[in-house]
């Protein structure tokens, strides 16, 4: 059991939270790849866009748009695909029509293809996860497990001075809960409680510097308790049956 933390409301750059830091670092990267090999396809391909020159004779601009993929168009055209946009531009005649800004080559339209189908991946997947992380509170939490706790040294525990919950950590084998028991023993002041009620003040009065161990049915109860200020962290880390005494003869018995 530790003291509740407080909620943490989304902040100005939690638009970036849906996705990783290095998934957002390998976005970059693709994208300043992609645009130059996009230049270079453009380039170097004979089946992109070119100008003609025109025939012995005519004068005035070729019917032929000619070939706007520098580097900046590249980029802008990567970018324009990654946020689902059209783009276009216009060929150096004012008097000849907007034309699509897409490849005529076959080298070029297979690198554009793969950058759609990267990018759709990446927006759906984006899109999926946004409203959750812009609309939800999330509390975070110092602590999640019992080898959490046995790893830092900032954050007290303890347990009931007697009851089963001690005697587990007394008893146990195990490296974890053997450091658990090294710590809470020697421990000062005293992590152990006389009462469950006297843990359950220590905790709330913490501030989120003591985890009291406890069993997980009396910490599930006080959870739901008033004022709501604590909360279960981890999983159970023994299992107990519970004997109930009924007198001889009680209908009792009988209750499922």
């Amino acid at each position: 059991m530790i003291k509740k933390p407080q909620k943490s409301k989304p902040g100005v750059f939690s638009f970036l939270d849906p996705l990783a830091y290095e998934i957002w670092m390998c976005i970059v990267f693709a994208y300043i790849g992609v645009s130059v090999v996009l230049f270079l396809v453009s380039r170097f391909s004979p089946y992109e866009w070119h100008t003609e020159e025109p025939e012995d004779g005519k004068e005035g601009p070729s019917d032929q748009p000619p070939n706007e993929f520098g580097i900046f168009n590249s980029l802008w055209f990567s970018l324009g695909a990654f946020m689902q946009q059209g783009c276009d531009i216009s060929p150096r005649d004012r008097k000849m029509c907007i034309i699509l800004f897409m490849f005529r080559s076959l080298s070029g339209r297979i690198v554009g293809g793969v950058w759609w189908f990267f990018t759709l991946i990446i927006i759906s997947s984006y899109t999926a996860n946004l409203a959750a992380f812009l609309t939800v509170e999330r509390m975070v939490s110092p602590i999640e497990s019992a080898e959490d706790l046995a790893k830092q040294t900032e954050i007290a525990y303890g347990t009931l001075d007697s009851g089963s919950t001690k005697e587990f950590f007394r008893r146990s084998k195990i490296a974890v809960y053997e450091k658990m028991w090294t710590y809470m023993k020697s421990a000062e002041p005293s992590v152990f409680t006389r009462t469950t009620a006297e843990g359950v003040a220590r905790v709330r009065k913490s501030k989120g510097k003591f985890a009291f161990l406890l069993e997980s049915t009396m910490n599930e109860y006080i959870e739901q308790r008033k004022p709501c200020d604590t909360m279960k962290v981890g999983g159970n880390l023994d299992s107990k049956g519970y004997g109930v005494a009924t007198p001889k003869g009680s209908p009792l018995r009988w209750v499922e």
